[in-house]
């Protein structure tokens, strides 16, 4: 077996062709998480080479390694735990954050080329560094034959690559940058990451250091801002939260906010709006001081966990890809070790409530959150509602056995309803941390629900396919890419691509070019309130929006991710859906939906509205009991 190897940082993509015609290469192999790359390089090699695929291979390693994984993480919390160790991305497993999906896509190259390959030279592209060293290390031993693409910029980096591995992490830490994730440290809410203009902004306006928020009927809510906070009326309403605040209102207690305005919303504009809703808010801005800041930079900077070789997983060598992740996410960990701060500094203001409540994602800053509550808060209460992670592949909502006990965990996390308490249940969460409240994020969901009726009947003609895409952009593209090659141009199939709210069409569009200007193929931006009424399928990958097409009786479609993980909010009750993986599978399973005989569409309607409600069912004034802790 013949491989040229190289990282997809030293690749230049419009000389690329060219390259692998001289060179003879007439297949390629991605072995990384990048998929918008991943897509650009398919869009620019073309029908020059054939992309050759790990798709299945990475699904299959993510389920088998998932639980060593934890494990493995477990062991480490045990020589590291503490703060530091608590706030690093390693300690979260967030799968967004990287590592594991690397570790997934080494397990599958190792698997590809224990099955041997023949029909000439093999282009294979690593993501990074110390994953291409771990793929040489995996091939040197297989014995296939190793060679560099003739390009001055991956020339020298194979001469150094090998079993010396390591030196390729030298000045990693010079390069790293923070990668998109999920979470947002206080750094993330700071425009031109200028602390001092956020806090002239809240001065101008009468905000200062503020206090007197303590006693058993104060409950604080720690939450984001976008647009979407705001009624047309200019009411404050809270996307993540819901109507909890006026719920607990109603129940006699004192509610306040922690906002924590997201960049799709400029800070002034969020400042002034909040401030005509008659809330009270705790803005972080007046909480965290640059000396904070550059505190907790500093601290991250001497951070050093003892990630031994040794343990590695199923054999595979992951500790060069542990350091390196490291490396990247210093940015994350300190964004996140600043909830210390702001813990601390409300405490010392007077802001001692009853309880703190926020989204619970088992997010790094989540983790710094409680253990700084317990330190300087010792009265109050954590509790984590959950944002709606149904999957078992969502890691970081999973501690490791061996973590109970030392893991700063929220004191009780409240799922929408009974179907997560179960799954956190059988993965090991004590029952008594683990209470069932209501879908609060969901509320139109059940409204009218007397006067509807369990039916989408199949329209006739022209099939209507939503491509809903969640947040991520590389989860997005992928998506937008294999719907648009399966049905774009199709004159019988209707496709309508809503993008998640936090994320920017625009950003999509950018990277599929000319790919997604199909007379059949438009961008929306519908609520998909209104727009499930009006289709036949919809296509997903990591959203809760299954669970509302579920509710409307439209075949939802779990498309499995092509070079990341396949994180399926529907993974629990695989029967309840439709998946596929190539533009070839969709095409086909979306004929088998249409053609389903009327008996097995009604009965799968019936079976779909109960597991809405086992998911995400009806609020009740009720369910704020789960909350008070």
């Amino acid at each position: 077996m013949k491989l040229f190897l190289a990282t997809q940082r030293d690749l230049s993509l419009r000389r690329l062709p060219r390259v692998m015609r001289r060179s003879g290469i007439r297949r390629w192999l991605y072995v990384g998480e990048d998929t918008a790359w991943r897509v650009r390089a398919e869009l620019t090699i073309g029908s020059a080479a054939e992309r050759l695929s790990l798709a299945e291979f990475i699904h299959q390693a993510s389920w088998s390694l998932r639980q060593p994984y934890l494990d493995w993480i477990g062991e480490l919390s045990q020589l590291n735990a503490g703060l530091d160790w608590w706030a690093s991305e390693l300690a979260v497993k967030n799968p967004y954050m990287r590592l594991f999906a690397r570790i997934c896509a080494l397990a599958a190259a190792k698997r590809w080329i224990a099955a041997g390959t023949d029909g000439g030279a093999v282009l294979v592209v690593c993501s990074t560094p110390a994953l291409a060293d771990g793929v040489a290390r995996i091939a040197e031993d297989g014995g296939a034959s190793l060679e560099g693409l003739p390009t001055p910029r991956f020339a020298d980096w194979f001469e150094r690559a090998g079993r010396g591995g390591q030196r390729l992490l030298r000045g990693v830490g010079r390069r790293a940058r923070s990668m998109a994730g999920r979470g947002l440290g206080i750094d993330d809410w700071l425009p031109g990451r200028d602390p001092a203009l956020r806090r002239r902004v809240l001065s101008r306006r009468g905000f200062s250091i503020d206090g007197d928020f303590s006693g058993e009927d104060a409950v604080l809510l720690f939450t984001w801002v976008d647009a979407r906070n705001f009624a047309s009326d200019g009411r404050y309403r809270d996307p993540h939260l819901g109507p909890l605040g006026g719920m607990l209102a109603k129940e006699g207690y004192r509610v306040a906010y922690v906002p924590r305005v997201l960049p799709a919303l400029a800070f002034e504009e969020a400042v002034d709006r909040l401030l005509a809703t008659g809330e009270r808010f705790f803005f972080p801005e007046l909480y965290v001081s640059q000396e904070d800041l550059e505190r907790c930079r500093k601290r991250a900077a001497r951070f050093h966990p003892s990630v031994p070789d040794e343990l590695a997983i199923c054999g595979l060598p992951v500790a060069s890809l542990a350091r390196e992740n490291l490396e990247e996410k210093r940015a994350d960990l300190a964004q996140n070790l600043t909830y210390e701060a702001l813990v601390a500094n409300l405490s010392r203001a007077g802001v001692r409530p009853r309880q703190i409540v926020h989204t619970c994602e088992g997010h790094g800053w989540e983790q710094v959150l409680a253990w700084s509550v317990r330190r300087y808060m010792p009265g109050t209460k954590v509790v984590g509602y959950d944002n709606g992670n149904f999957s078992r592949m969502a890691l970081c909502m999973y501690p490791a056995r061996s973590e109970f006990g030392i893991r700063p965990l929220p004191d009780r996390i409240v799922t929408n309803g009974p179907l997560y308490r179960r799954t956190l249940l059988d993965e090991g969460l004590p029952p008594c941390m683990v209470s069932v409240g209501c879908a609060l994020r969901h509320p139109y969901l059940w409204e009218g629900e007397a006067d509807q009726r369990v039916s989408n009947p199949p329209s006739e003609g022209v099939t209507r396919v939503l491509v809903a895409t969640s947040m991520d952009s590389g989860d997005a593209i992928d998506l937008v890419w294999k719907a648009v090659r399966a049905f774009g141009g199709d004159p019988d199939i209707d496709v309508v691509i809503k993008c998640h709210p936090g994320l920017d069409s625009k950003l999509v569009l950018r990277h599929l070019g000319g790919v997604v200007e199909r007379d059949n193929v438009r961008f929306v931006s519908t609520p998909m309130s209104a727009l499930l009424p009006a289709v036949d399928v919809m296509l997903y990958t990591y959203s809760v929006v299954c669970f509302e097409a579920l509710y409307h009786g439209v075949p939802p479609v779990f498309v499995k991710a092509e070079s990341f993980l396949s994180i399926d909010q529907l993974d629990g009750a695989p029967e309840i859906r439709w998946e596929a993986t190539t533009p070839e599978d969709l095409r086909r399973v979306v004929q088998e939906i249409q053609e389903r005989p009327e008996a097995e569409r009604r009965d799968w309607e019936i079976r779909a509205r109960a597991l809405v409600g086992e998911a995400l069912p009806p609020i009740s004034q009720d369910c704020v009991g789960a909350f008070i802790a």
